[in-house]
């Protein structure tokens, strides 16, 4: 048994309490440090929800008719400033940088305030906001050195068209009409096109129509390619498609661009306008595909070239084969849901072969809609109806629903899912005579027919190679409309054609596209497609 002298005790009491202390000034510290820290991170998560309301706030302004850059900047801005304890001085946003910025500043735009950490994509389509690095006062913390957190926030949007591959650089002409079949892109080859084929009424079997009252949209001899069809917008890639050099890609108007503008649609937002947008020969800055701009240029353009010079090769690879551009592949158009391939081809080319119908809402019958709508409903049900009865009861619908009282959505949203769905821009000019061209609004088009100039050989269906009265020999047109169940075309052969049927934009979801409602009541089909906004970072 061993005993302490009561010396001992004191000496090891005493030597106790330093590290009392120096643990208790160790709990303090990290109590300090755990207040401070869920402060901090408190004041981060607020510093992030004001850049997210900021960017989205940006973004929803950049999709209005009349905004600019300097009208989304101040939007982010008054959104940082509203989701903030105290708004951000213009003189700090002026010093701000930011490690990530996209390709242009505000301040290279020269906007009010000139700052480096609001920024734009090379297309416009993705928005950055990096707020200014604010302080936050610590708690306890200044008891370890820490007086102050510096806290900072960023977040990136993007804006897309809410459809499977944006809208294609076709056109249409000023005047068009809910249920046309328009012709979107041919060249003056002269070839003789033959009648469309008819239905010929419920039970009887289809056949060829008679020319002229039967004549195909894309029949050159009958319409005017320069008022009806005929050119393609010339788009301008700003986005720079590989990460790596050069900074910005710049394409050749009128080659690759228009394939991957087919497949993956502009690459950027197309802008509409209400005045005369002061067009000036030369300015690459307001006209698209003009070469390279020397400094950031306008997004949304509703200026541009029209490009005469698309070629078949050109037209079937942003269709179906797909096309490469600056090391990135765009798969063809018609080739993007799995979903709608159904094995039937054109060209020897899988596609999307969902037809326009089949997206009708399955409540058509109690819908305020016209009779025709609802028969081409039921109509594909209905063993009697044939293909061709169902497109003409189809179209009646698309032509007869402007006139009806309390007009109903005819379509689901599901529609947007079909590659051959997209929006065409409209042209302010009534013909192509001349370039640049402007557009006002859009209209909603379905991709219908397909067809190949070719010689006949062994053609798999009496529907799918018809030629002209007129023409001799075997040489004529393949035509394949979407929907048909059997093969057509030849596969070592070329695209040549694209007709479309237009769809009024009141006939669609509001969450697809909203009328522009200029047109006194209501008779003209444009409006305004309706935008994906979505933060990416």
């Amino acid at each position: 048994m061993s005993s302490k002298l009561p010396g001992q005790v004191t000496r090891e009491r005493g030597a106790a309490l330093p590290m009392v202390a120096i643990t208790l000034a160790a709990l303090f510290g990290f109590v300090a440090l755990g207040v401070d820290a869920a402060s901090g991170y408190s004041e981060r998560r607020r510093s992030q929800s004001a850049a997210d309301a900021s960017v989205l706030a940006a973004a929803v302004e950049s999709t209005l008719i009349g905004s600019s850059q300097q009208t989304s900047l101040d939007q982010a801005l008054a959104f940082a400033d509203a989701n903030l304890p105290a708004p951000i001085p213009a003189a700090d946003w002026v010093a701000c940088t930011d490690t990530e910025p996209l390709r242009f500043t505000a301040a290279d735009f020269g906007l009010i305030p000139a700052t480096a950490c609001v920024s734009w994509s090379d297309n416009g389509q993705e928005i950055r906001v990096s707020l200014p690095e604010r302080t936050v006062d610590t708690y306890f913390a200044g008891m370890i050195g820490f007086d102050t957190l510096l806290i900072s926030a960023s977040a990136n949007a993007k804006v897309d068209l809410a459809t499977a591959s944006g809208a294609p650089p076709f056109v249409v002409t000023d005047g068009v009409q809910g249920g046309d079949e328009t012709c979107l892109r041919t060249g003056p080859s002269g070839a003789l096109m033959p009648p469309k084929y008819v239905g010929n009424g419920v039970g009887n079997a289809p056949g060829l129509g008679s020319l002229p009252a039967d004549a195909d949209s894309c029949d050159e001899t009958v319409f005017d390619p320069s008022s009806e069809f005929y050119g393609t917008l010339d788009p301008y890639l700003y986005e720079e498609r590989d990460p790596g050099a050069p900074n910005v890609f710049c394409s050749q108007p009128g080659a690759t661009a228009l394939e991957i503008a087919i497949a993956d649609g502009m690459d950027h937002l197309l802008g509409t306008y209400g005045f005369d947008p002061g067009y000036q020969i030369g300015d690459p800055q307001d006209v698209d595909g003009t070469g390279c701009p020397s400094g950031p240029p306008l997004y949304q353009p509703n200026t541009m070239p029209l490009q005469t010079g698309l070629t078949a090769s050109g037209l079937e690879d942003g269709l179906f084969h797909g096309v490469t551009l600056d090391s990135v592949f765009s798969p063809g158009r018609l080739t993007r849901n799995p979903t709608y391939i159904d094995g039937f081809r054109f060209a020897g080319n899988e596609m999307d072969n969902k037809p326009l119908w089949d997206f009708i809402r399955a409540d058509i019958a109690g819908a305020s809609v016209p009779d025709s709508c609802k028969y081409t409903y039921t109509g594909m049900s209905d063993p009697d109806w044939d293909y061709f009865d169902i497109k003409e009861e189809m179209i009646r619908c698309l032509q007869q629903w402007k006139d009806t009282v309390g007009k109903e959505v005819v379509f689901t949203t599901e529609i947007a899912n079909s590659t051959r769905f997209a929006y065409i821009p409209v042209l302010a000019e009534a013909n192509l005579l001349t370039s640049p061209v402007h557009f006002n609004t859009f209209v909603p088009a379905f991709i219908q027919t397909l067809y190949q100039d070719s010689i006949k050989v062994g053609a798999p269906d009496p529907l799918c190679f018809s030629q002209h009265p007129a023409q001799s020999g075997n040489k004529g047109f393949y035509r394949h409309d979407a929907g048909l169940k059997f093969d057509c075309g030849r596969a070592v052969q070329n695209v040549d054609r694209v007709a479309a049927l237009v769809i009024d934009c009141g006939m669609l979801p509001a969450t697809l596209c909203t009328p522009d409602g200029v047109s006194p009541g209501g008779h003209h089909p444009s409006g305004n497609p309706v935008y994906i906004i979505e933060l990416v970072k």
